[in-house]
């Protein structure tokens, strides 16, 4: 079993911004590979879905925490013996718009939902997909800019992006993450 989990914030004000581009890779994931429509669970704080990937079962997480509470999602879904199993969708500012990153471990990176997951799972050992939008232009907010939309001509750059995240996800179901990795990377 693998456990997907996409990183963003709950609620239409957020819909379309870069900080929420794990929850449309995850939308993605779930048409591609047509898993049943997610429902609500305030067991696993957010929305759910689960289906089959290649004879693995795959369950998809949106949390409703909020960004910064993403680890009480993460706690109540993946069993303390299967972060190795767990794979983080999410948005990365130390990435140019359009690039991904495939990593196991490492620190949260100034990202506060990745913080939330250690701190809450009390291990950094899980999958990271990196979904790079690049960082904050001069005299724009990093909160601002996370939260902000795409611009029109971004776009394109960005539908890339996620049907790439989607193939990666697949990736790492079907041949494991050193291969994605090697794939991906």
């Amino acid at each position: 079993m693998y456990y997907i989990i996409a990183l963003g914030n709950p609620g239409r004000q957020y819909e379309g911004t870069r900080h929420n581009i794990g929850f449309a890779v995850a939308d993605a994931f779930a048409h591609a590979y047509e898993l049943d429509a997610p429902r609500s669970s305030s067991r696993y704080h957010g929305r759910l879905t689960e289906g089959v990937l290649v004879d693995t079962g795959v369950t998809v997480l949106w949390p409703e925490t909020y960004m910064n509470n993403s680890g009480e999602a993460a706690v109540a879904l993946v069993p303390r013996d299967q972060t190795h199993h767990l794979i983080v969708v999410y948005d990365d500012v130390a990435l140019p718009l359009g690039k991904i990153r495939i990593s196991v471990g490492g620190g949260a990176g100034g990202h506060n939902g990745v913080k939330s997951l250690i701190e809450r799972l009390h291990t950094p050992e899980f999958v990271r997909v990196r979904l790079g939008v690049g960082d904050a232009p001069a005299g724009v907010s990093l909160e601002r800019h996370v939260l902000g939309r795409f611009a029109p001509e971004e776009v394109p750059v960005v539908e890339k992006l996620i049907n790439d995240a989607v193939a990666a996800l697949e990736q790492i179901v079907r041949n494991g993450v050193d291969a994605a990795m090697n794939g991906v990377n």
